[in-house]
C-alpha cells in the first residue's frame, strides 16, 4: 500500500531550488536588459523630431548637445546590430550637415553685421543688410 503523505524526516532545504532561482534571476537581467533597449530605441527615434524643433527655435547647443549624444549611442555595439534604427541614423547625419551649415551661415551674418556696422555706421549698415537679404 502507497502513501501519498511525505516522510516525516524529508526536511525542505531552502537552496533546494537554487537551480530555479537562478533561472528566474537572470530571465529577470534578460527582461530588463531588453525593456532598457526598447526604451532606448524609442528616445533614438524620436532624436530627428526634437532636433527640427531645436533648429527651428534656432536652440544650437541643445541641437549640437543631443546630435552628439546621438552620435555616441548610435556607435554602440548593441544598437548598431538594430535595423529599425537605420532611418535614424541616416536622418542624423542629414541633420549634423544641415546644423553645420546653419551654424556657419549664422556666425558668418553676425560677422559681416559687425563688419558693416563697423564700417559704415548702423543707419546704413542695417540698409546694406537689408539689401543684401533682399536681393
Amino acid at each position: 500500500m502507497a502513501h501519498s503523505i511525505a516522510h516525516p524526516l524529508h526536511i525542505h532545504h531552502p537552496l533546494h531550488n537554487t537551480h530555479d532561482i537562478t533561472q528566474q534571476w537572470t530571465r529577470n537581467l534578460v527582461l530588463n536588459d531588453t525593456v532598457n533597449l526598447l526604451e532606448e530605441v524609442a528616445d533614438l527615434a524620436a532624436v530627428p523630431e526634437r532636433t527640427m524643433r531645436y533648429l527651428h527655435d534656432k536652440e544650437y547647443k541643445a541641437a549640437v548637445a543631443l546630435l552628439l549624444t546621438t552620435a555616441n549611442k548610435l556607435q554602440r555595439r548593441e544598437i548598431k546590430q538594430i535595423g529599425a534604427l537605420r532611418d535614424v541614423r541616416r536622418d542624423v547625419a542629414h541633420q549634423r550637415k544641415r546644423l553645420s551649415e546653419k551654424l556657419y551661415y549664422e556666425v558668418l551674418r553676425e560677422v559681416c553685421v559687425v563688419c558693416i556696422c563697423t564700417w559704415a555706421g548702423v543707419g546704413d549698415a542695417m540698409k546694406t543688410l537689408n539689401s543684401w537679404v533682399e536681393g
